[in-house]
């Protein structure tokens, strides 16, 4: 790994995102980049990705190579017919999942062999890779010349003054989504007065996105019920709450359509698309690749015992290939690997070729890589981002690092209402968090993302887009978040 190492370390890098993540996802999100392609979204030669426990991680890309993959990722959907066949390809790939879905639903793997499980195994990763692949279409660098685009067509209509405040309630969706639709069943679910386990379980299954990073029945029965007590109590705060979400919705209808009203053009349609539908069908394809784990439980279970290993110490530690290799041979990595694994993994890929690294070996190239620009980044104290919701706050900072549900429903106890969310990106299961929060800052996301919809949706001021935002700022700092301008100050 000497010449691996040696090659990055001249390297300057950017960062993508940095949820704590399994090395199953890390595995699944790497697994793009060692294909050829023509698709500009996973062009990529030399990335990293990597956790050290207990909650250091990040993706991240080389600089030169992920700025020049963002503009042709940019350009790819200057092309209408790419934005009407990316919303084919969202269609097919949410019906490959259902089929997916259907076959397991059917099938008893409580008997079965390591031979019988492999083909089920093999299109558990088939559809996670899939949608994975496509699911990277969306993200932030698909907005930027096709935003520059609409603003140019804006500019024939409005004042120059008035066209970024057109621009953003043009790209606002006044779509429903899985986020909005989960609030609404589970209203239902509360007023029910003795629901049972198949109830629970139907939420579950219909929304597994929010249900990710709980490995076993058991636990996802505890969570769910845990939230139906905590929730009970709160229903008409809940139904309010709908409500002025369906106000909000209803508001932005008839501004967009009081808007458009006034404009002519033929192509404006196909390029909002890329704003008002691609975050709503981000939030459809989650579950093909965060919650697919939820639903296949019963398969990974029946892996696990045959491993001798927890459906959690599954993902945690071993590599897809690991498992394939298993499936087909019955060997797993030494025990002295995996006990390595629980300090730290890493995956590099290098012109098409992934590299697995862990323990201390792993902390070191990390140590050389990454973090020798992180440490040394000077700051003036202040951060500039990308507006999703405007308005101006002050505050103190809570930076949350978990995804877990459990874990979300502990930090809401301490959670105070007017504290700057500060994280990699927003999950479903962040929301009650996120409706306390005075601002939202984001190290990940561009305006179709979750946390750019949701803040919107409650009108909580909103940056997204600021690297490697958990590094710099932490729990009780005292910031000011100016989402008129895309600033983030310290203040003390």
């Amino acid at each position: 790994m000497k010449d691996l190492l040696n090659y990055f370390k001249s390297m300057q890098f950017s960062f993508e995102w940095g949820e704590r993540a399994s090395l199953w996802l890390n595995d699944f999100s790497s697994y793009p980049f060692t294909q050829e392609t023509d698709l500009p979204w996973i062009q990529t030669k030399n990335s990293i990705q990597f956790v050290i426990n207990p909650d250091t991680s990040g993706s991240y890309s080389e600089k030169a190579e992920f700025e020049e993959r963002g503009k042709k990722h940019a350009a790819y959907f200057m092309n209408k017919d790419n934005i009407r066949m990316l919303w084919k390809k969202y269609q097919d790939i949410l019906t490959q999942l259902q089929q997916y879905l259907t076959l397991i639903e059917k099938t008893d793997f409580s008997n079965f062999s390591k031979e019988q499980l492999l083909p089920y195994f093999k299109e558990f990763v088939r559809v996670s890779t899939e949608t994975t692949i496509w699911y990277r279409a969306t993200n932030q660098g698909a907005e930027y010349y096709v935003s520059k685009k609409i603003k140019e067509i804006l500019a024939k209509y409005f004042e120059k003054n008035k066209i970024d405040e057109v621009f953003h309630t043009l790209s606002l969706s006044s779509y429903s989504n899985p986020i909005k639709e989960e609030k609404e069943d589970w209203i239902i679910l509360l007023k029910k007065e003795k629901p049972v386990d198949d109830d629970f379980y139907a939420h579950i299954k219909k929304y597994s996105m929010f249900y990710t990073n709980i490995y076993t029945h058991v636990d996802l029965m505890k969570t769910i019920k845990s939230q139906y007590h905590l929730d009970k109590p709160k229903i008409k705060q809940l139904e309010k709450e709908q409500v002025l979400s369906q106000k909000n919705l209803d508001e932005i209808k008839g501004k967009k359509k009081a808007l458009l009203e006034k404009i002519t053009n033929d192509d404006l349609s196909d390029y909002l698309m890329v704003f008002q539908r691609f975050g709503e069908y981000r939030f459809r394809l989650k579950p093909g690749y965060a919650g697919i784990e939820v639903l296949s439980l019963l398969m990974l279970s029946r892996i696990g015992e045959l491993a001798g290993m927890s459906v959690h110490d599954l993902h945690e530690l071993l590599t897809i290939q690991d498992l394939f290799h298993f499936l087909e041979t019955g060997k797993l990595p030494t025990q002295e690997i995996l006990e390595q694994r629980k300090k730290c993994r890493v995956i590099a890929v290098h012109n098409k070729k992934m590299h697995i690294l862990q323990g201390e070996e792993g902390i070191d190239f990390i140590n050389k890589t990454i973090f020798k620009k992180e440490r040394n980044l000077q700051t003036t104290g202040i951060l500039q981002g990308m507006i999703a919701c405007q308005g101006l706050v002050r505050g103190k900072v809570r930076v949350i690092l978990s995804t877990k549900l459990d874990e979300i429903h502990e930090i809401e106890k301490t959670f105070q209402q007017g504290d700057i969310l500060v994280t990699h990106n927003t999950q479903p299961n962040m929301v009650p968090l996120m409706k306390k929060a005075g601002a939202i800052v984001t190290a990940q996301g561009g305006i179709i993302s979750h946390s750019a919809i949701v803040s919107r949706e409650f009108n909580i001021p909103c940056i997204v887009g600021i690297d490697s935002v958990t590094l710099y700022l932490k729990d009780g700092d005292y910031i000011e978040v100016d989402a008129t301008k895309g600033i983030v100050r310290k203040l003390g």
